[in-house]
């Protein structure tokens, strides 16, 4: 196959695929309705609508070692966010619904081998604030041609 410079990478179609399914997190199908998902760029984030998710990927890790091709490691930190005087149930909730939501479809719509959940951390607040955060952490791991960023095997 030739390369299409005009065509998404793999690792755009995982993030897409990753927005897409976070922004399926409606109530009654799960315990929460994520009402705000965007991706973290750099310093340029305000939240206003709770609750919400922080999309942030991290260095992608690169293994060349088989032959024309190559398997990459993407750690993806979801950063999640909520605000009500019960914060640490809804923080709990919205992180379980989280995985539950990501782990149904482990290879991101077929571009992926496996998505890999590997941990996730409740963020302590002051008692008398209504805000809630946590993380949750997770490696995607998945291949394309050697010269071909767009092409998945």
């Amino acid at each position: 196959m030739a390369y299409d410079p005009t065509a998404d990478t793999i690792r755009e179609k995982i993030l897409d695929n990753i927005e897409t399914t976070l922004r399926t997190i409606i109530e009654p199908a799960y315990g929460s309705t994520l009402t705000n998902v965007v991706r973290y760029i750099g310093n340029d984030f305000e939240v206003t609508n709770y609750p919400a998710v922080a999309i942030v990927p991290g260095l992608q890790r690169n293994d060349d070692s088989r032959l024309a091709l190559i398997e990459h490691t993407l750690p993806i930190t979801l950063l999640l966010m909520v605000r009500a005087q019960n914060w640490r149930q809804k923080i709990e909730r919205l992180t379980a619904d989280v995985r539950v939501a990501l782990l149904s479809d482990y290879t991101r719509g077929g571009v992926a081998l496996t998505t890999r959940h590997t941990g996730d951390e409740v963020f302590d607040s002051e008692p008398s604030s209504p805000l809630g955060a946590a993380q949750v952490n997770l490696d995607v791991l998945f291949r394309t041609l050697y010269h071909d960023p767009g092409a998945a095997q």
